[in-house]
This record gives structure tokens, sequence and C-alpha cells, in this order.
């Protein structure tokens, strides 16, 4: 079939794979995922609009001083060597993943809340200074054993891979693994928010090694989130196909992303669909 009658029967498939899908999730799990829908919503555009920036409160070195000072321990600062992303290992053999951290960091504390908060409100921020303040703050504190929740550690994967600040997404990697593992898994919404923040980790970690171009490590972490039983988001295939250079027709590609999409029931969004419709005329195709 010619690529773009495969593009038109998916983009057909769209509206029968993907009726009433919302009506089947359970209450619980519909509550958590739109808690954390207000932190993944618009991402991209959020770093295109030349605004952005002017839209989170600019936080002076006081303000990251204090939550230093909010935090008081005895634990002794542990030097932390950056793994490469494939370097930190799941179990995939049941629905959820277990994350496991065999690389060197320090043990875990407790959870900063306040710098937790910062962390959502500079996602997807422009402000270098800013967000190297950020950081600063952040590696101070989990030298401490105090780290980030999990959402946020995977929201600064995506902001520091926009920036091509690699170092610091590999420390924020760990960092998230770490606030897994010490996530509660006692009570059935304790192990399904548990399961979504793992999920939403997984892809943004896809996202940011699509953005690199790590291609190898890309398809060991897309493989890893399927056998999960989830399925990466749509902004994960569309930065997938944005970046797509393993094969030279760029069209056959982005198509084997987007049918993957759809074969996992992943609702396009307008940037998926924008990405596909531009590879297309690459080719001469449209």
């Amino acid at each position: 079939m010619p690529t773009q009658g495969r593009a038109q029967a998916l983009f057909r498939k769209i509206k029968l794979n993907n009726i009433d899908e919302e009506l089947q999730a359970k209450a619980c799990l519909c509550h958590c995922i739109e808690e954390g829908d207000k932190y993944l919503s618009n991402r991209f555009g959020l770093l295109r609009d030349q605004n952005a920036t002017g839209e989170v409160p600019l936080l002076s070195p006081t303000s990251f001083d204090s939550v230093l000072l909010s935090r008081s321990t005895s634990f002794a600062n542990s030097s932390i060597s950056p793994p490469t992303l494939s370097s930190i290992h799941t179990d995939t053999s049941s629905q959820f993943t277990q994350p496991a951290v065999p690389v060197p960091h320090t043990p875990f504390q407790s959870f900063n809340d306040h710098l937790s908060q910062l962390a959502l409100s500079m996602f997807c921020s422009k402000d270098l200074i800013q967000l190297d303040r950020l950081y600063n703050a952040v590696h101070q504190l989990t030298l401490k054993g105090h780290y980030l929740t999990a959402d946020p550690s995977s929201a600064l994967i995506e902001t520091y891979v926009r920036h091509r600040q690699i170092d610091r997404v590999r420390q924020m990697y760990v960092n998230a693994h770490v606030a897994l593992a010490s996530l509660g898994s006692a009570s059935a919404s304790d192990q399904a928010l548990k399961s979504i923040s793992w999920t939403r980790f997984q892809d943004r970690i896809l996202i940011s090694l699509a953005y690199d171009g790590l291609l190898e490590e890309l398809a060991i972490h897309n493989n890893r989130l399927i056998s999960s039983g989830a399925a990466p988001s749509a902004d994960a295939y569309a930065a997938m196909i944005q970046h797509a250079h393993e094969t030279i027709n760029d069209a056959s590609a982005a198509l084997a992303h987007f049918e993957e999409d759809i074969q996992h029931r992943v609702t396009p969004n307008t940037f998926l669909c924008n990405m596909i419709i531009s590879k297309l005329p690459k080719d001469n195709l449209l």
C-alpha cells in the first residue's frame, strides 16, 4: 500500500480505536491521571511560547537558599557518578515495573515538597539562570538524602534535555528512580500512583532520548514501557517521529511509529498529527 494510503487508513482507524476509552478507566486512576496532566498538558507549546518565561515566577537565590536551610540533616555528603540512561534496569516481568537503582546514590531520607513545587513551576522554562539555581539546590539536597518527588524529577529531565544539558538529565534520571523506589505501595491507590508516576517518568525519558538522538537507548526504554503493559504518550511518539533518523526514508520511519501509536490505542494529539504530516512531503508523497 502506498505510504499516503497507509497514513489515510491509520487516521480513519483512530476514530474506531478511541471511542469511549476514558469511560472504561477506573475512577481512582482517572483522578491520579487528571492531577498529573496538570503538569503535562501543552508542554511543547510552553517551550515555543516566547512569553513562557514570564509566566513562571522569578526565583531569587535566597528562595533556593531558604529551601536548603529548611532541611537539616547529619547525613554526610557523597559523590554520585552519572550513569548512562540505559544502565539503570528494571524488571519487566510484571504489570508494573519495580524500579531499581544499581548506581551510586545517597540513600533516601525524605521528600522535599517545597522544592518539588518549585521544580514543577520551572517545567519547560527557558530561564537558564533560574534553572542553574534550581539544579544546584536539588543537587545539594540530594547529597543529604532529600529528593524531589517523582513527577518533578521526571519533569526536569525533559526541561534540561531541551537545553542540551545531558549531564543534568542523567542525574535527574537517578533521582527519579530513587523517588519511585521510595514511594509506598501498601494500598491499591498507592500502587496505582506509583505505576502512573513510573509510566510518566519513562515517557519523559523517551522524549529526552529522541531529542538527543540516542536511538539505541530510546528503543530499550520504549520496549521497557510497552513490556510493562503501558505505552508512550502522543507527545513521545511525536518526538520520536520528529527526530527519527534510523532510515533514509523519513516517511516510512514516521509511519512505523504512528502505526505503533495506533496499535497501542494512544489517542494522537495535534503535535503528533502535525509531525506525521510534516514527514510525508519530504518524500513527495502528498
